[in-house]
């Protein structure tokens, strides 16, 4: 169904694991598809086809899908969650009945304790967010001290639990964003102690954002070891120097920051080759970037002179990689540059894989770009949209007969071939598509 069908204009939109969200040009937020969890928030778990109107309100602006949860702000700063709750991923105040455990049928504003015995929690106004999986998100504009506490101890100090960044919930594969552990296997309100005042992307792998004017920060478990002693490789940090950062080996309790991503250095359209794996291919990136995004092996981006960048993980053992400068193929293809640096002088194990970005296409000036898990929706400034990845689900819009892997960007088919799409959005297994009104 088509919202054009229900003459619905809409100015954002979000997809779950079956479920969808779309904000109104009016500000009156949207949802529909599978809701067994209430994340359509209408107080049932009743499915529902068409787009449907929650509430009377008129201020959204922003939203954002987990796999069964949703998260919408509105224009006062405000932070609503609803859906499944069994890791607080809808709820993050943890001192109040239903933290935990029951689904949330209806959208549910994030209000925090002003202070426990361990953080002392912000309530906004926030300026952003972001879910994924079981997990979410907010920001607000600037990094501000929290003080922290023990139980025994009343005496409070705010020395490293400074941010601007909140989450709750449970990330996928305990992805470790600080070396306490916030976002990691337990539920948990944390702060990400680094600040994070631009736009950010959450992946099951990973979760990307912008802290200056240029380039892009990034932490995660894929493509660096954390190990690099004998034949241990542990889950680790994406792009962490281990044996600069920490020189006995990997501790998880130390605050291991986020780096920003290098790019290749011919910023040339893959016309080469390194000869030797340890060469340097990457240098610091300067690029302003306008929009990107993440999925689960790969990560797009758009940067100001509107040429589309890309890089995939390195995210293979380190025997099977130590023969090949040029990361893993992802289900978009193997954009990105592997940098490897040996364990000793027979060079037969990377201490660490360090991998950047690359320019894959400049022949159309590209505006947006949205990933799903394995596939992604990306659009001109004329409005013209393409697409590729895997369409197991013909979650491409095009070439319908394959359910294979598709590495190659095209315009997606009729009656998506024709100008004015600069609005869409994927998820794990779907996407959405509008035209500006």
């Amino acid at each position: 169904m088509a919202l054009t069908d229900l003459n619905i204009q809409v100015k954002d939109m979000a997809v779950g694991y079956g479920h969808y969200l779309a904000i109104g040009t009016n500000g009156s937020l949207y949802s529909w598809g599978l809701n067994n969890h209430g994340q359509l928030g209408f107080g049932d778990k009743t499915n529902r086809t068409n787009p449907t109107k929650i509430g009377t309100a008129t201020n959204w602006t922003k939203i954002a899908c987990g796999d069964y949860h949703s998260l919408a702000l509105n224009d006062q700063g405000e932070v609503y969650g609803w859906g499944i709750n069994n890791v607080a991923q809808c709820k993050p105040s943890y001192d109040s009945p239903g933290f935990t455990g029951d689904d949330i049928v209806t959208p549910t504003r994030w209000t925090n304790p002003t202070s426990d015995i361990f953080f002392d929690f912000y309530n906004g106004p926030y300026l952003n967010i972001a879910a994924n999986g079981s997990c979410s998100l907010a920001s607000i504009a600037e990094a501000k001290p929290r003080r922290k506490t023990s139980p025994t101890t009343p005496t409070m100090t705010t020395a490293g639990f400074s941010g601007n960044l909140l989450g709750t919930g449970t990330t996928e594969n305990n992805i470790v964003f600080d070396g306490s552990g916030p976002f990691s296997y337990i539920t948990s309100n944390a702060y990400y102690r680094f600040p994070v005042l631009g736009k950010m992307a959450f992946g099951k792998s990973g979760f990307a954002f912008q802290s200056g004017a240029t380039g892009i920060y990034y932490t995660g478990n894929k493509g660096q070891y954390s190990s690099f002693l004998g034949n241990s490789f542990d889950r680790g940090f994406h792009f962490q120097d281990v044996t600069d950062r920490q020189p006995g080996g990997y501790d998880p309790n130390v605050d291991l920051p986020p780096r920003k991503l290098q790019r290749k250095k011919n910023d040339v359209i893959r016309d080469e080759v390194y000869p030797g794996r340890y060469s340097e291919p990457l240098e610091e990136d300067d690029n302003k970037y306008i929009d990107f995004d993440l999925g689960d092996e790969f990560l797009l981006a758009i940067d100001s002179n509107n040429r589309l960048w890309g890089m995939s993980w390195a995210n293979d053992s380190g025997s099977s990689m130590a023969s090949s400068i040029v990361a893993p193929m992802s289900p978009v293809g193997n954009f990105g540059w592997v940098l490897y640096q040996p364990i000793d002088g027979a060079g037969i194990r990377p201490n660490n894989v360090n991998s950047g970005l690359e320019l894959i296409d400049e022949s159309r000036l590209w505006l947006n770009v949205s990933c799903g898990a394995r596939h992604a929706i990306i659009s001109d400034v004329d409005g013209n949209i393409f697409s590729m990845g895997n369409n197991a689900y013909g979650q491409l819009g095009r070439d319908y007969t394959t359910t294979s892997n598709i590495t190659t960007i095209n315009q997606l088919e009729s009656p998506a071939n024709t100008t004015g799409f600069k609005i869409h959005a994927c998820g794990p297994q779907a996407s959405l598509i509008a035209k500006e009104s």
